[in-house]
């Protein structure tokens, strides 16, 4: 097996360097061939030999002539040689062009091959989990259960149970589908339309939905604590009174989404697109809105605390009566739209904008 091994990486190492020597073998003898008449204009002296012919002359009696004529054969050219390998040659550089594409076109073929079967496996999956958890949603009647106000002690264990179950293999799907954002997709949809997440109270806390696509999701009251969704779409995603502390949204697309009576704290919306977005009662102690786009965002009517800002632009953004205890406004800039919450709490230095430590504990009216 070593042996087959290493007779594998030798043929791929002389194939790897075979079109390499064959160009420049190519370009080598071009040049020769360009440069030998300077180099030597009677031939290179292959093949070469001299011929001697003695003539022997009698013109009159005991007068004896003789001629000699030397004729020298200075051997063939480099044209000659080139003239006498170039269909061998020229055929051999064609095959080997020809085998190199092949085998870059099976190559091609093997990794489309590989891509679909791997899309087959991965649509396969998904298929298992929706049907095995649709068939515990009904065979279990965990959504009656769930609605019912008087449920026994052991229907409420048996929820319990299949809701833990529900989110392990959640859980686990996400995991496998990590760099695939559309499954990833799906799968919370799925967890949406079958009311698995507003009624059973799906825990989510934890799951990497990162790239995620789960536009206009309707996500409100869920419980995503600590779930990784950098670089998801969450364009016109609803989460409100969601609990999303230690979220990371990090370069996210939160446009138009609604945050009302959300808990961010701790949450990362670093580099987050977030214009237009709604945040209006939402918690954000210690969340970090670095370099956020906040074009037209709505923020108000709870208390900010520890926020960082650092480096965002405000157009347009309304902070209506919230409080920004201890917030770090470094280097944000804002326009004559943003709406603070009391001019007085907010004066500009050196071209930042920053918190009046004086006056930071001022009542705030709507």
């Amino acid at each position: 097996m070593r042996f087959s091994l290493q007779l594998q990486r030798s043929t791929k190492w002389v194939k790897d360097r075979s079109g390499k020597a064959i160009t420049v073998f190519a370009i080598f003898a071009g040049a020769l061939a360009v440069i030998s008449p300077a180099l030597s204009p009677d031939g290179w002296g292959i093949n070469a030999d001299t011929s001697v012919v003695t003539k022997v002359v009698q013109e009159l009696p005991g007068n004896v002539t003789k001629e000699t004529t030397i004729t020298t054969n200075s051997g063939k050219t480099v044209w000659d040689w080139l003239g006498l390998l170039g269909v061998p040659l020229s055929l051999f550089l064609l095959g080997a062009w020809f085998q190199s594409l092949q085998q870059k076109r099976a190559a091609a073929e093997k990794e489309a091959q590989r891509k679909q079967s791997e899309y087959e496996t991965k649509e396969e999956v998904l298929q298992g989990y929706l049907d095995r958890i649709s068939v515990l949603l009904v065979d279990k009647n965990l959504l009656g259960i769930a609605a019912k106000g008087d449920a026994t002690s052991e229907q409420k264990e048996l929820l319990t149970a299949a809701v833990d179950v529900i989110r392990a293999r959640t859980l686990s799907i996400l995991r496998r589908f990590e760099f695939d954002g559309r499954l990833k997709g799906h799968v919370i949809r799925f967890l949406i339309d079958t009311e698995i997440i507003s009624k059973l109270k799906l825990n989510l806390s934890g799951a990497n939905l990162s790239n995620a696509d789960l536009r206009e999701a309707d996500l409100r009251e869920a419980n995503l604590g600590t779930v990784n969704f950098t670089h998801a779409n969450l364009s016109g995603a609803t989460f409100d009174r969601a609990f999303l502390q230690a979220a990371n949204f990090s370069a996210a697309n939160l446009s138009y989404a609604s945050f009302f009576d959300a808990k961010l704290s701790r949450a990362d919306l670093s580099g987050a697109d977030l214009s237009r977005s709604l945040l209006s009662g939402s918690r954000l102690v210690s969340a970090n809105l670095s370099r956020a786009n906040l074009n037209g965002t709505i923020l108000g009517q709870y208390t900010v605390e520890s926020i960082q800002f650092n480096g965002i632009t405000t157009p347009r953004m309304q902070f209506e009566s919230a409080v920004l205890i201890g917030a770090d406004l470094s280097d944000v800039t804002s326009d004559d739209e943003t709406e603070w919450p009391i001019k007085e709490l907010v004066i500009k230095a050196h071209g930042s904008l920053k918190i009046d430590e004086e006056r930071k504990n001022y009542p705030v009216r709507a």
